[in-house]
């Protein structure tokens, strides 16, 4: 039984593997592929936007000094007039018609940085100015009174060639206390075609607000976000990136510089893959304005991609959860059936003993029960119906004995009465009747061997010639017999007493109402897997009403004739043998003679003749 387990249980598996595994699996694995590839897509989409939209934010940061810039840049009279009364006040002063002026034209340039929170302060220095600058919160200041004046030194050491640069600087107020600033440089032209600047102008970025900028990004979808002068140093991180990275963030500037190479000064966003000891991250870089900041964007690959990844993981566990399931049931369905074919040879056996089947267990399934009482209804009912055929078969080949043993007496009664008539014309010696004498001798011996084995065809036409040669001598010029068989065909088997019969009733009928010459012609041929057997004679045929009684009897060989019984015993021993398609068909013409046809198949050996009662 467990040899007969394994073998269900693996026709169980793999049945239910091509029929439901195999199909959830591909479509699984397509539909996980399809949305695993579509969900990383849009996390990268949405992280491009999420970037963009910061990147926007803080790009109004710095526009105040980008409308300050092109304000004194653009303007052919703010920025010398500006000049001119500074200059003014650091030889003398201004007039009061003059502050006014000053102090409307101050209002315009500083609205805008006033209003920016990020801002903490802008300065405006012209060149020759003195003691003299312009401030966003005192207008008018002295640099010897003010708390801030290390730009000053910034910008006088600086190449005259760069015309915008950061630093980052800490303010040390009057009352003690620093303040973190990021400063912007912007040098101010002339107002001429000469490109010379004439001052500098100067924005102070608080820097503990757009700290908490960038941390309040990295909380929000765990991306460290940095920002970067022209050359790479980072200028503003978050506390996030000390802790995360596995570098300083002072030491990553020039890496990731050198990464996007030529494509660093492109105002689209650019990105690449950056490895830091051993941990891939998506960087991108967003230009933010002339002055040369950009924004650096770092994130995982693993925390980018954790959704995605959480959902291959999650399809991989359903497919195993699928898998095992599976085996579960092919496992159960395997044991039940083991189970039926126990019940069922259980209540074979039981019947082979004579014992009355068993009652079926009330905790078998509703199909197992079904079958339990069909195999039991089928022994208690129907058995008794195959002992009663397996009766009849029997019975049925002992009739086939019976109709062969009628033969013998049947011929050897008409031999007799030919040897009968033959002698009493004889006048002397033993010619043909002693030859008739040993012809019968031939055939009685054939007829009276086991009649259980084939013979073969060469068998067969030695006694049809023997007969053949009894009726001739009785018969004399009035009979005609001819006999045709291809060599290779004479070495098959069919039933023994095949061909006289049939030969012998061509005769029998043919020569009684004969005058003239009768032929009788044997044909043996082979038509595809067949042996097509055709005996005719020319004799006075057969009318439409008896041959259509003959065709009805032969077609029906269960009821007993008395009339053509050679005929009728051929062709019950074919059908019994070979089966229904072996029976004999009859033409017949009156006046012209009978043809008697019939196929066979095409057996090689004795042997088969067991193969052959099977198929029947």
């Amino acid at each position: 039984m467990k040899n007969l387990y394994r073998k269900i249980f693996w026709v169980e598996a793999q049945s239910l593997f091509l029929a439901v595994f195999l199909p959830v699996f591909i479509l699984g694995l397509i539909t996980g592929v399809f949305f695993i590839r579509t969900l990383k897509q849009e996390i990268y989409e949405s992280f491009d936007a999420r970037s963009h939209h910061f990147s926007n934010h803080l790009s109004e940061i710095t526009q105040t000094v980008e409308e300050l810039y092109h304000t004194l840049a653009n303007s052919p009279t703010i920025t010398p007039s500006l000049k001119e009364m500074v200059l003014k006040a650091s030889h003398g002063g201004l007039a009061e018609n003059e502050q006014d002026i000053f102090n409307g034209m101050l209002d315009l340039l500083f609205d805008s940085s006033q209003k920016n929170p990020y801002v903490a302060s802008t300065y405006i220095y012209y060149d020759g100015g003195g003691d003299y600058y312009i401030s966003s919160s005192e207008r008018l200041a002295l640099l010897s009174e003010s708390d801030d004046i290390s730009w000053l030194e910034t910008y006088q050491k600086s190449d005259p060639k760069v015309r915008a640069w950061t630093e980052n600087r800490t303010l040390t107020r009057k009352d003690g206390q620093s303040q973190k600033v990021l400063t912007v440089y912007s040098r101010i032209d002339a107002g001429d075609d000469s490109g010379i600047s004439c001052g500098i102008l100067i924005l102070n970025i608080d820097y503990t607000p757009l700290e908490a900028i960038l941390e309040r990004w990295y909380s929000q979808s765990r991306t460290i976000v940095m920002l970067t002068s022209e050359n790479g140093r980072i200028l503003i991180n978050g506390p996030s990136a000390v802790s995360t990275l596995s570098v300083p963030p002072s030491e990553l500037g020039h890496t990731v510089r050198s990464l996007f190479d030529s494509d660093w000064q492109q105002d689209q966003a650019e990105n690449r893959k950056l490895y830091l000891n051993n941990t891939r991250y998506i960087c991108m870089s967003q230009k933010l304005s002339r002055f040369g900041w950009h924004l650096l964007f770092l994130t995982s690959i693993n925390d980018m991609y954790a959704p995605a990844n959480r959902m291959r993981f999650q399809l991989i566990f359903i497919i195993l959860l699928t898998l095992l399931l599976g085996t579960i049931f092919a496992a159960h369905t395997a044991r039940q059936k083991v189970r039926d074919i126990a019940r069922i040879h259980d209540s074979i056996q039981r019947a082979k003993d004579g014992q009355s089947a068993s009652a079926a267990r009330s905790n078998i399934s509703v199909y197992s029960q079904a079958l339990r009482e069909l195999i039991d209804t089928f022994l208690n009912t129907d058995y008794l119906a195959v002992q009663l055929a397996d009766r009849q078969h029997r019975a049925q080949l002992l009739e086939l004995k019976a109709l062969q043993s009628q033969l013998n007496p049947h011929f050897l009664f008409n031999t007799l009465t030919t040897i009968q008539w033959k002698a009493i014309g004889l006048t002397g010696g033993q010619n043909d009747a002693s030859n008739m004498i040993e012809y019968l001798s031939d055939i009685l011996r054939y007829s009276l061997d086991d009649s259980s084995r084939l013979a073969t065809i060469r068998e067969e036409l030695a006694i049809l010639d023997s007969y053949a040669a009894i009726q001739q001598i009785r018969y004399g010029e009035r009979l005609h017999y001819s006999c045709q068989c291809a060599p290779d065909l004479t070495k098959l088997y069919v039933i023994r007493m095949l061909l006289q019969p049939l030969v012998e009733n061509s005769i029998s009928h043919g020569m009684s109402e004969n005058k003239g010459c009768l032929n009788v012609s044997v044909q043996i041929t082979k038509e595809q897997e067949h042996l097509l057997i055709r005996i005719s004679d020319n004799g006075a045929g057969i009318d439409e009403p008896l041959l259509r009684e003959i065709r009805s009897s032969l077609a029906d060989p269960s009821e007993e004739r008395c009339r053509h019984i050679g005929l009728y015993n051929v062709s019950k021993r074919l059908i019994l043998t070979y089966g229904e398609d072996a029976h004999l068909n009859i033409d017949s013409t009156p006046g012209s003679g009978t043809v008697i046809t019939f196929r066979l198949p095409l057996i090689d050996s004795d042997s088969s003749l067991k193969v052959v009662s099977d198929r029947s």
